[in-house]
C-alpha cells in the first residue's frame, strides 16, 4: 500500500460561510502511510504570509509542496513563491521563500497602467497577479521552476419560463514564470501574455511544458495577431472553438539565464493549406527523443497527426 499526501485549508473560524480572501486560516500538510493508516501533519509556516495556490511534487524519491503565496494585507493577489521540504515521517522540514522582485512588480504595473491610458486594456480587468495557479514545478540543478497560469470560470445563470440554464466561460491567460534558487533568491521572472477564452472546458486552451538542452519550451495556440505583438502589449483574445485561422506558437526560457523568446511552431499553411480548426493540447504523446505529436482538424472533415521537433544543433 502505497503512501497517501495532501494540503488542507484550516480556518479560525467555525462560521458556515468560509472565504480565503476573508476569513483567518493556515494551510496543512497530511501525510496517510498506507501500512498502517497513520496519519501525520504539520503547518506549512509563512512569515506574515498564507498560501494562495500550491502544489505536492516528487523530487529523486523526496516529497515537496511548491507554489504561489499572498500577503495577510491582499490576499486576492499572490505576492511570492515557495518550496517546502518533507522529511520521510512526513513532516515539514524547511521552506524557503521569495517576495517577487520589487523591481519586476513595478514594471508590470507601469505597463499595465500604459495599456490602461492608451485604452488596449481595461482599467477593471484582473490584476496581474489574480487567481494565478501552479501548473507545474520542474527541479533542475538545485533551483525550482514554478509555472503557474492565471486562470479562472466565471458562472452565469438565466432564467425563463421554461427553467434555468448555467453557462460558463472558462479563462486561460498569461503564463507565470519563475525560477527559486535552494538558498532562496528569485534566479529569474517571466509574465508572459496569452489571453484564451472557451465555453466547453480546457480543451486547446492553456499550455504544454518541455525541458529540452537545458530549455523550457512553453507550448500554447494563440490568435496569428499577437505574433508581432510585444511582452508588453495586450494579446489579442484566442476563442476556442471559433473557426478562424489559428497557430501554435512557443515562449522558450533559457533555464540558466532566464532568457525568454517567442516563436511560431505550426500554422494552417504548414499543413496542406489548412485553417486548423481545432487543435487540443490534451491529445498529444511524446516520443523517445522529445518530440511530441499532436491530434489536429483540418477544418475538412479529416483528423491529422502533426509531428513537431526540436531543430538539431
Amino acid at each position: 500500500n502505497g503512501d497517501f499526501y495532501m494540503t488542507a485549508s484550516i480556518f479560525n473560524s467555525k462560521d458556515a460561510n468560509k472565504d480565503k480572501l476573508d476569513s483567518s486560516y493556515r494551510t496543512e500538510f497530511y501525510k496517510v502511510k498506507g501500512s498502517d493508516k497513520e496519519l501525520v501533519s504539520s503547518e506549512i509556516k509563512l512569515s506574515s504570509k498564507v498560501v494562495s495556490n500550491a502544489v505536492i511534487e516528487e523530487h529523486n524519491g523526496a516529497i515537496k509542496v511548491a507554489g504561489f503565496y499572498a500577503d495577510n494585507s491582499n490576499r486576492k493577489e499572490s505576492s511570492g513563491v515557495f518550496v517546502s521540504n518533507v522529511d520521510q515521517s512526513g513532516k515539514i522540514m524547511t521552506t524557503i521563500q521569495s517576495d517577487f522582485p520589487s523591481q519586476k512588480v513595478e514594471e508590470l504595473l507601469a505597463n499595465r497602467e500604459a495599456r490602461i491610458a492608451e485604452g488596449t486594456q481595461d482599467k477593471d480587468d484582473k490584476s496581474d497577479f489574480e487567481n494565478i495557479r501552479v501548473n507545474e514545478v520542474i527541479f533542475t540543478n538545485g533551483a525550482y521552476t514554478i509555472l503557474g497560469e492565471q486562470r479562472y470560470v466565471e458562472v452565469f445563470t438565466t432564467s425563463s419560463s421554461s427553467g434555468s440554464r448555467t453557462s460558463y466561460k472558462y479563462y486561460y491567460r498569461d503564463i507565470l514564470a519563475t525560477q527559486l534558487s535552494d538558498k532562496g533568491n528569485i534566479n529569474w521572472m517571466h509574465k508572459l501574455p496569452k489571453s484564451q477564452l472557451g465555453s466547453v472546458g480546457k480543451r486547446s486552451m492553456s499550455y504544454i511544458h518541455s525541458l529540452h538542452q537545458n530549455k523550457h519550451y512553453l507550448f500554447f495556440v494563440d490568435d496569428f495577431t499577437n505574433l508581432k505583438r510585444s511582452f508588453e502589449e495586450f494579446p489579442q483574445r484566442y476563442y476556442d472553438g471559433k473557426k478562424e485561422f489559428i497557430y501554435m506558437t512557443t515562449y522558450i526560457i533559457d533555464n540558466s539565464t532566464g532568457q525568454v523568446s517567442k516563436e511560431a511552431i505550426l500554422t494552417g499553411s504548414d499543413i496542406r493549406n489548412s485553417r486548423l480548426d481545432a487543435i487540443e493540447l490534451s491529445k498529444y504523446g511524446t516520443l523517445s527523443d522529445g518530440t511530441r505529436v499532436f491530434e489536429v482538424f483540418d477544418g475538412k472533415n479529416s483528423n491529422l497527426l502533426v509531428k513537431i521537433s526540436y531543430a538539431k544543433k
